[in-house]
């Protein structure tokens, strides 16, 4: 396994991976993840063990101008009209380049009571609205030639950081 490579580093489950070699060439617009995490049994996704979403970029992205990835709920297993359970984070294309990795924490109250199809406090999402499909949606502002990613959960992230030779780091 290569040292230095976020994307092999972590260990991650294959129900886990909520795209694979996802390719955003394509006009703007709003996408879903092409798995979803069925949160069936009354289960807290994130509490107690720090879970994160992690999306690699496998392919640098050319000619848009950004993505924006969010984590989502939907009572639909194809995540239509979906809640959003965290704002994500806007990443322009000059850092959308091979390697780079944006990571979110999941909210630790996804989970809750079967059936119930509305938040029940806070942030869309936070606050168990217990939606039983849990899914990522990217937005893209622009129109792509290249880009390329995946999106996984995971508990544990590996980030290298490597500096010039001389550097003390405190």
């Amino acid at each position: 396994m290569p040292y230095g490579r976020k994307d092999t580093e972590m260990i991650t489950d294959n129900f886990l991976l909520l795209e694979s070699a996802q390719v955003l060439v394509r006009a703007a617009a709003t996408y879903v993840s092409t798995n979803t995490i069925d949160l069936l049994q009354n289960r807290d996704l994130g509490a107690g063990h720090g879970a994160k979403v992690v999306w690699n970029i496998e392919v640098a992205y050319a000619s848009g101008t950004s993505v924006q990835w969010q984590q989502i709920l939907s009572a639909a297993a194809n995540l239509g009209s979906p809640v959003l359970v965290e704002p994500g984070v806007i990443v322009p294309v000059a850092n959308l380049v091979i390697g780079g990795m944006v990571t979110r924490m999941i909210p630790e109250l996804l989970g809750g009571p079967a059936g119930l199809t509305a938040p029940l406090s806070g942030f869309a999402g936070i606050g168990s609205p217990g939606l039983r499909y849990f899914g990522t949606q990217s937005i893209g502002v622009g129109t792509f030639t290249t880009g390329q990613h995946s999106t996984r959960v995971v508990v544990d992230v590996v980030d290298v950081k490597h500096y010039a030779s001389g550097y003390t780091i405190l």
